[in-house]
């Protein structure tokens, strides 16, 4: 249908629409648009597409405009620096250098567009006048020889964050999908084979110490992704078992990052609310005649509104069995019908369960030298089968997750501590430095709790946070100029030192 009406976009817009702009407009709005049906949402797309590279062609780049208007601000603040200073009040130095020095970055980055544009837009006319050879009827190899080395022009000019689109290609699709999503462009571009043939890689970089686990999820989805599994289910059904902070919760939340373009592409549901059998009605709406009916259900609408998602259903194991029941027909056809009677497709999610059952077995086993994971999954089975029943565990692959060894905990509080280090500097551009011992002490500390890494949150909220907060605001009210942050431990707890 959409290669129908390209020759009238063409016309109408004055420029050239490629088939793979076509396919993608197909392809990215089925995926990430929702609420809306195909062709009708297909179509919208490339229109709004077309009008974009069309005003492209005509108007000054977004960047530029964006350039000018924060340089405009920043001589404005300048100025009034300056006016301020002649009238006798005292200059901050320090930030005046910043000032100026962030004025002379914008200045310079916004010569450097204005020369890239300026190239872009020759380089488009050469292949604008190459292209209208063709359209007039020299169809000669000279001819076309000519239009190649002007595409080649350009497309060395521009690279991939060019300024102006020379056509309506796939890249151009995407964009208009990022303003409307919000996922970038960049993660809805990239090859999907390629990602998931990277996944085990990159999802190891975000969950630290559960290569075995990490190495279960991208197998599975691999087998998905091959088209050799059973196409009438979800692309995995994954059920995490081990102890509290181990990364179960992470590694879902990656996936929807890495797979599916953001976390917004996680629906999680905390279990534990449905400990009663009518609490199912919650999950896939209420029936006709029931309050609630026409609202949908947590599960199913959001499912319906994202069919390519993670689902997430945390601490499965506190929910009423008669619940966890409703997902059978999940696991098993890949469908689900909501309280209105309408067939929600989850064959394109990935469902996550979390649980924390066999949680001391995993441990026990855990530290047996050579024990595998497929060894841990075959012996915390029979726990798991006492539980939930055989037929619907026989539907999910266990994935066991270890215990997090004392080097990792380390890593991870190291990168949670750069965290709190990046929101103090952007914060109030204060350098924050962290003691080695303290480093330690908070690792050591983790490893004797049940709670794994998540204690390291608990403890810097609970109190680190408040400690350097007080410092912080006492120094801020004393007219204190603080430049850095020193933190050790002492004798009764931590140890700040403002500088």
């Amino acid at each position: 249908m959409l290669r129908g009406l390209r020759a009238t976009y063409e016309a109408t817009h004055k420029v050239t629409i490629r088939d793979e702009a076509l396919v993608a407009a197909v392809k990215l709005s089925h995926r990430y648009i929702a609420g809306r049906q195909l062709p009708d949402k297909a179509v919208d797309l490339l229109d709004t597409a077309a009008t974009r590279v069309r005003i492209e062609h005509d108007a000054k780049p977004e960047a530029i405009v964006a350039h000018e208007e924060r340089l405009a601000a920043l001589g404005r603040e300048l100025e009034l620096r300056k006016r301020e200073h002649e009238e006798g009040a005292a200059i901050d130095g320090d930030a005046q250098a910043e000032v100026e020095g962030r004025h002379a970055g914008v200045q310079d980055a916004l010569a450097t567009l204005r020369g890239r544009w300026e190239a872009e837009r020759a380089a488009l006319a050469e292949v604008e006048a190459a292209r209208e050879r063709l359209r007039q009827g020299e169809a000669g190899e000279e001819a076309r020889t000519a239009k190649r080395a002007a595409d080649e022009r350009f497309q060395a000019i521009g690279g991939e964050d060019r300024l102006i689109h020379a056509e309506v290609d796939a890249d151009a699709v995407a964009r208009v999908v990022e303003t409307w999503t919000g996922i970038p462009a960049g993660k809805m571009r990239s090859d999907t084979l390629g990602a998931l043939l990277s996944l085990q890689d990159r999802l190891g970089e975000r969950v630290r110490g559960q290569a075995s686990a990490v190495r279960v999820v991208a197998e599975t989805l691999r087998i998905a992704a091959a088209g050799i599994h059973n196409p009438s289910t979800p692309l995995g059904v994954l059920l995490f078992v081990g102890p509290s902070g181990v990364g179960k919760t992470e590694t879902a939340t990656a996936l929807a990052d890495l797979l599916y373009g953001g976390e917004r592409f996680m629906t999680a549901i905390a279990m534990s609310e449905f400990q009663e059998k009518h609490s199912v009605s919650r999950l896939i709406g209420s029936p006709p005649g029931y309050v609630g009916y026409g609202e949908g259900g947590v599960l199913t609408e959001a499912v319906r509104q994202r069919p390519y998602s993670v689902v997430l259903l945390d601490e499965c194991e506190k929910a009423d069995l008669e619940v966890m029941n409703l997902f059978y027909q999940v696991f098993d056809k890949g469908t689900l019908s909501d309280g209105e009677g309408r067939v929600v497709d989850f064959k394109n999610t990935v469902v996550i369960l979390t649980s924390n059952l066999a949680s001391k077995l995993v441990m026990q086993r855990a530290s047996q030298p050579g024990c595998t994971a497929e060894a841990i999954a075959e012996a915390i089975r029979p726990a798991l089968s006492r539980h939930f029943k055989p037929a619907l565990l026989a539907r999910m692959t266990i994935v066991p997750f270890l215990p997090l060894p004392p080097e990792v905990l380390r890593e991870i509080t190291e990168l949670k501590l750069g965290a709190l280090k990046r929101r103090l500097w952007d914060s109030h551009k204060i350098e924050a430095r962290f003691a080695s011992e303290m480093v330690d002490d908070l690792a050591q500390r983790c490893t004797e709790s049940e709670a794994g890494a998540r204690n390291v949150e608990a403890i810097l909220r609970s109190s680190l946070m408040p400690t350097l907060s007080q410092k912080l605001l006492e120094a801020f009210a004393a007219g204190q100029a603080v430049r850095e942050a020193v933190v050790g431990l002492g004798g009764e707890g931590w140890q700040i030192e403002l500088r």
